[in-house]
């Protein structure tokens, strides 16, 4: 099961929060070597704001296997800051964007393939009850 839940409301979800930022920290850093900002083992960036909505998927354990942050585009969000050239300049400043993917590669191919179409078809499903046709 997708859970979705922003800084505002991740008490109510025990550890999900740090649980993601952990497989964030294995996904980016460890295993592709990217220089991102982290802590304790926890990697986090400056789109980790009040306005981010995390869409997790857990194991039994309830360790984070999936993520997806969604992030509107009425705030800063990462495709604009570091891939302008990607980024149309026609979208709506009312539509959301969801990014930082990442998939725990301790889990199996099924099980990560399962996480993240989990967490895209979850995000589809936040982006339309959240955005307004233009």
């Amino acid at each position: 099961m997708i859970e979705a839940f922003s800084l505002k409301n991740a008490h109510h979800f025990g550890d999900a929060l740090a649980s993601q930022a952990r497989l964030r920290y294995r996904v980016f850093i460890q295993q592709r070597g990217l220089d991102h900002a982290h802590y304790d083992r926890m990697e986090y960036d400056e789109f980790d704001t009040p306005a981010a909505v995390y869409l997790v998927w857990r194991d039994q354990a309830q360790v984070v296997r999936g993520l997806m942050r969604c992030v509107p585009t009425s705030v800063p969000y990462m495709l604009e800051r570091y891939c302008r050239n990607f980024a149309s300049r026609a979208v709506s400043r009312r539509v959301t964007k969801c990014g930082n993917q990442a998939a725990s590669a301790s889990t199996g191919p099924m099980i990560r393939t399962f996480a993240n179409a989990s967490c895209r078809n979850s995000c589809a499903r936040f982006r339309s009850s959240v955005n307004t046709t233009v």
